[in-house]
């Protein structure tokens, strides 16, 4: 039995069903974006291309590992201290940037915020 078609279609409809909870990805900036090439980001962002299946899974793979590290905030009582998927706009440009996890405080309550970016690739900087 051929199941690649019923994949392939179920890939794109569970990826549109998590862009729709993102909103509009052209309108804002990723931190998949920040580490690419300036140009490309442009031109993905001007010129939107329906993303191949191979991508899709990647981006399947990135939002089940935000959903695990959410579970293990969770599990460690810390739900209080934090936002998932917040979308940050400039004050006076009109520049929005899309962040994982926003933590309004230190784990001991200190104020003071905080961003977490979960990402499920090999290629993450060790240094900010």
């Amino acid at each position: 039995m051929n199941l690649m078609p019923v994949f392939e279609t179920a890939v794109a409809a569970l990826n549109r069903n998590k862009s729709a909870e993102l909103g509009d990805r052209t309108q804002y900036i990723g931190s998949s974006d920040v580490a690419s090439c300036a140009r490309k980001v442009y031109l993905q962002k001007m010129h939107p291309v329906t993303p191949s299946v191979s991508t899709m899974l990647k981006f399947s793979r990135g939002h089940a590992a935000e959903m695990l590290i959410e579970n293990i905030f969770n599990a460690a009582g810390i739900k209080h201290l934090y936002d998932t998927q917040v979308e940050l706009q400039h004050p006076f440009h009109p520049l929005k940037a899309h962040v994982d996890f926003l933590f309004h405080a230190d784990l001991d309550g200190t104020p003071g915020l905080h961003v977490i970016e979960v990402k499920s690739v090999s290629a993450i900087p060790d240094e900010p």
